[in-house]
């Protein structure tokens, strides 16, 4: 089974992913933001690590990096609502940091769950 950190300090938005996450198959772990994402993943083994990008304590591209750092093969879906800079610059930053997949907020759960199955084979890969 799929193994899934997901990270997002928006609880409501953690808790809708992680069900309908739970609900299609996958084993996931939620945390609310980078620092305690750098610390779960560091103990545990993930197959996908989907975050924010704009976090307090530890935003989305210094997990990403920290992340990578520990296990560079490390499959990530990067997500942003965007900001006052806006979300273009983000998710680009985060692509050339090694993310694979970017999604604008609010994005297509179908779209979601597709780019989780491509990167793990389904959710019953892993």
């Amino acid at each position: 089974m799929t193994r899934i950190l997901l990270v997002d300090d928006d609880k409501d938005v953690r808790d809708v992913l992680h069900s309908i996450l739970l609900s299609s198959g996958y084993d996931v772990v939620a945390v609310g933001n980078g620092e305690e994402a750098v610390q779960t993943f560091s103990g545990s083994q993930f197959d996908i690590v989907i975050t924010d990008i704009i976090m307090p304590v530890k935003d989305g591209l210094e997990t990403i990096s920290e992340i990578l750092e520990i296990r560079p093969d490390t499959k990530i879906i990067a997500m942003s609502g965007g900001g006052r800079q806006g979300n273009v610059d983000f998710l680009e930053t985060a692509r050339a940091l090694g993310a694979s997949l970017t999604f604008n907020k609010p994005f297509n759960l179908r779209e979601l769950i597709g780019g989780i199955e491509q990167l793990a084979g389904g959710p019953d890969a892993g």
